[in-house]
């Protein structure tokens, strides 16, 4: 049996300076990446508003940014901010569009050519919150001006995202790649409809929530440092 004094104790200077040379060597066997990306984003579910089964979320423009640092097995860990945009539509009136920002935290895995150059490939996982907005579109404006003094008035509130995906990578080198995803974002978010006017307001209790889970399909181009 050891004597007491001689346990190990992570709070001597002996240990931390041991402790700092082998976090310092981790650090050095990972690498600091970020990513620009952009494409198209469109809807997957069966109607884009709960209820209304001619509603359909159409494609429309999707874009972001990553930062990740990747372990020297593969591994790697990250944050994104992203936007994507979808057009609703029912029956081909245009409603509007749904925007929503995500801010995710991702984990996945990161293969590399062995030369430094040539194909590789990538998945991930990540989840967050998305800030949220609805602008109306021409079939809705028109709406409103049958009615004159009267207004639709419509909130979204910020949701849950949840995000799986994964793509081939192209390096042009070992500090540069040529990126491709594809992606399953799932979201459900909540949206209050009212009728204002004149001092009134007719809430909409039908209307409730978005089906806003998408398909992505972007390219862009991913900086390695060290």
């Amino acid at each position: 049996m050891s004597h007491p004094s001689e346990r190990f104790n992570p709070l001597t200077p002996f240990v931390r300076v041991c402790v700092a040379a082998l976090a310092f060597a981790a650090c050095a066997a990972a690498q600091l990446s970020i990513g620009v990306s952009a494409g198209f984003a469109g809807g997957v579910t069966s109607e884009g508003v709960e209820g209304f089964s001619d509603s359909k979320f159409k494609p429309s423009d999707a874009y972001g940014a990553s930062l990740r640092y990747r372990f020297k097995n593969g591994v790697f860990a990250g944050v994104s901010a992203e936007q994507f945009r979808l057009g609703l539509k029912e029956n081909g009136d245009a409603l509007g569009s749904l925007t929503v920002q995500p801010a995710l935290i991702l984990v996945g895995y990161q293969s590399k050519p062995a030369n430094g150059r040539g194909f590789a490939g990538h998945i991930e996982f990540g989840g967050g919150i998305g800030r949220t907005r609805f602008e109306k579109g021409p079939a809705l404006i028109d709406l409103e001006r049958q009615f004159p003094g009267a207004q639709l008035v419509v909130r979204t509130r910020n949701a849950g995202v949840g995000e799986f995906g994964g793509g081939l990578d192209y390096f042009i080198s070992r500090y540069a790649s040529l990126t491709s995803d594809f992606r399953l974002l799932f979201s459900n978010i909540g949206t209050d409809w009212a009728a204002e006017g004149y001092g009134y307001n007719v809430t909409i209790p039908q209307i409730s929530k978005f089906f806003a889970s998408n398909g992505q399909v972007q390219g862009g181009i991913r900086l390695w440092f060290w």
